[in-house]
């Protein structure tokens, strides 16, 4: 009679070693594959955010200097120069004080337009693309035309109001302390306006529209209806918005070096631009990498709650 071996043979299945050798190559093989496809990503992750990322905070630990080659290790210095400098808190209050403004008022204003975008009316797909407009522009151009907007000799804000007199002598919009604040802040909530109008409007659409058709019938007023259910669909769109806007805007540089570039003087400072200013123009590449890891530290702390709040409403429920 043949053996087991011969029959395996016919009907075409290896057995013994070899076969379970290939086998396991196999599932080897498999077990890497979804790995082999996610290589290229993680490889750009890897040289665009890990390696700048780890060499910044090898750097605050260092005296080094863009204008000479050599530098030594020293320690918490670069952190104990930071805390007793006064102009690292004029920033650091700065960075709040736009992060808090501009927040408040982007949601105010995202959600204002996302109640009206909810509403269903004529031409409402054309106004949507209209207001993403900011949005999709290059912050580059946002900040330029803002520049050009407040310039007090050829700007056009203030063409209009000697046009309309409510003014003899142009504005200094972008010099004087009492204005150069509301400039910024308008700018940066002008840039992040859609996107808190987008999420808004994402959650309103979420939210039963039997809820108002039941609550109308009951009598409920529109104050009423606002308060008992647009609000309670919208908290957790509305924790979420905030700390995604605390991220974006307690990290903004770009429109705020662009029209300002932290003045006059240090009136506009920003920790992004102080540690920019300290790191490429002072040269000081480790005391700026110091600041620029105060940043790091508090947008991964609010990270980390935001990243944490699906998980605990997982949980509750």
């Amino acid at each position: 009679m043949p053996s087991s071996r011969s029959q395996s043979m016919a009907a075409g299945r290896p057995s013994g070693p070899a076969g379970g050798g290939r086998t396991r190559r196999h599932a080897l093989g498999s077990a890497l594959a979804p790995y082999a496809f996610l290589a290229p990503a993680i490889l750009l992750v890897l040289g665009m955010l890990v390696y700048p990322l780890g060499y910044a905070v090898y750097f605050s630990f260092t005296n080094k200097a863009m204008i000479r080659e050599a530098y030594d290790q020293v320690g918490w210095s670069n952190y104990s120069a930071l805390v007793h400098n006064a102009a690292f808190w004029t920033a650091l209050w700065h960075s709040v004080l736009l992060t808090v403004t501009t927040g408040i008022l982007t949601l105010v204003l995202g959600g204002l337009l996302a109640l009206l975008l909810n509403r269903r009316f004529r031409l409402r797909g054309m106004f949507r693309g209209i207001l993403l407009v900011p949005w999709v522009m290059p912050p580059i151009v946002t900040g330029l035309m803002f520049r050009w907007l407040c310039n007090d000799y050829y700007g056009w804000l203030n063409h209009v109001l000697q046009q309309l007199h409510l003014t003899s002598q142009p504005v200094l919009f972008l010099v004087d302390t009492r204005w150069v604040w509301m400039v910024l802040i308008t700018a940066n909530a002008w840039i992040e306006y859609p996107f808190v109008m987008l999420m808004f409007l994402a959650a309103l659409q979420s939210i039963n529209p039997d809820f108002y058709r039941a609550a109308k019938v009951d009598g409920a007023s529109v104050l009423q209806r606002f308060w008992h259910i647009t609000l309670p669909g919208l908290r957790k769109a509305l924790l979420l918005i905030g700390l995604l806007e605390v991220i974006f805007m307690f990290k903004s540089f770009d429109l705020v070096w662009i029209i300002t570039k932290g003045g006059p003087g240090t009136t506009t400072e920003t920790l992004a631009t102080f540690a920019y200013r300290h790191a490429f123009e002072g040269y000081e590449t480790g005391y700026g990498s110091a600041a620029a890891m105060v940043i790091f530290v508090v947008l991964f702390a609010v990270s980390l709650v935001y990243l944490s709040i699906p998980a605990t409403r997982t949980e509750e429920a």
